[in-house]
């Protein structure tokens, strides 16, 4: 029979699946990304650099123990 399983007398479909008791977010928790029920956003900017730049930013990154993207902020809105 196509699409079908045989397991010790019961017949199983191949459309296995469904909704299952339990599964998923439990309902009232905080959704992914927010902190204490506040929702916590985050963008990204691209920024366009020669290789000398990039690499000089890297660099100070590296030096200061930050992330290039940490560094970055740090720097620009101080």
């Amino acid at each position: 029979m196509a699409g079908t399983k045989k397991d010790s007398e019961k017949e199983y479909s191949a459309n296995w699946g469904g909704k299952r008791p339990g599964q998923g977010r439990p309902k009232g928790s905080p959704n992914k990304g927010t902190e204490l029920g506040r929702k916590t956003i985050f963008k990204s900017v691209t920024i366009s650099g020669s290789p000398e730049e990039v690499d000089e930013i890297k660099r100070l990154a590296s030096e200061s123990g930050k992330s290039v993207s940490r560094f970055i902020i740090e720097n620009i809105i101080k």
